[in-house]
């Protein structure tokens, strides 16, 4: 009932009696009900502050293995070992003897067709015209023939070995060198790698932290809601007295972090790239731009 000196009309006892104890079926829960709801599910209780560890451990071992890698990297050793390496190719799929040996069995068939089909008839003609073919001049003259044959296909093939192995030299010097580049290079590529993997996740850090803010903060709106709804029904029978308040606001219309911190890392990477014309500026200003986000 209410009381006379407050001058608070019967209606507004009534609705404010049902609204603290629901004594009749008007609003679906009492306010009393939303404070207990929101007392047994406190959105603070199972929260906590995202964890990067994963990730950081993440961008660690590639550093690690980075780190690793050209610690182990000796220019001379990976020289002397690609030399070896190529040596043993070389030898068995391009300076192999089978075909350095036929190429020499092939030069010397040549030389003992000439001999056979034109110098040794040349000199039996010869000798036959003074009488002397069943001569010791005959077959000293043969030998003799035969072993200048033997002659001109071991320098044939001395030469040929020479030739092959100033070529085999310059080749295994060649293609060792490449492979040495090739490594440094690698180690660039991996270096590049590292810093852009520690970049996304860096990204990826701030990412995760701002989903678990907007998630917990979603969580708090959300046990805010029935109590806030009440406000306006508060806000309705404190009219009589002028003692209305703004209900709380959910959600937020502001830039979140992450949009923030990735449009600053984006313009800053866009102007030092611009300035620098380069991927290092470019890095350097979105670092730049990142932490500039976050003041």
């Amino acid at each position: 009932m209410a009381e006379d000196w407050l001058n608070i009309p019967e209606y507004i006892v009534a609705v404010h009696e049902d609204w603290l104890r629901n004594t009749a079926d008007v609003a679906s829960q009492s306010i009393t009900d939303s404070l207990n709801n929101a007392f047994s599910n406190n959105p603070w209780e199972s929260k906590a502050a995202y964890n990067p560890a994963t990730k950081i451990s993440a961008m660690e071992a590639e550093l690690g293995s980075l780190d690793t890698a050209i610690g182990a990297f000796n220019p001379l050793t990976s020289y002397q070992s690609y030399v070896a390496a190529l040596s043993t190719l070389f030898d068995s799929d391009v300076f192999d003897d089978t075909y350095i040996n036929a190429d020499i069995a092939a030069f010397q068939d040549i030389l003992n067709d000439q001999i056979e089909t034109i110098v040794l008839p040349k000199m039996q003609a010869g000798l036959r015209d003074v009488n002397a073919v069943n001569s010791s001049a005959f077959m000293i003259a043969e030998a003799i023939i035969w072993g200048m044959s033997t002659r001109d296909t071991a320098k044939y093939g001395s030469e040929l070995r020479q030739k092959l192995n100033v070529q085999r030299a310059d080749m295994i010097g060649r293609a060792a060198d490449t492979l040495l580049q090739a490594t440094i290079a690698k180690h660039e590529l991996h270096k590049a790698l590292l810093h852009y993997t520690i970049e996304v996740n860096r990204i990826g850090i701030v990412a995760l932290k701002e989903q678990t803010d907007v998630d917990r903060s979603i969580d708090v709106d959300e046990q805010k809601w029935d109590l806030e709804v009440f406000q306006y029904g508060a806000n309705l029978l404190a009219a009589v007295s002028s003692g209305t308040a703004i209900p709380g606001s959910t959600g937020t219309s502001s830039p979140s972090q992450i949009q923030s911190s990735i449009g600053g890392a984006l313009a800053g990477a866009s102007a030092g790239y611009a300035i620098s014309n380069s991927w290092q500026g470019a890095a350097i200003g979105a670092a730049i731009g990142l932490g500039a986000s976050f003041l």
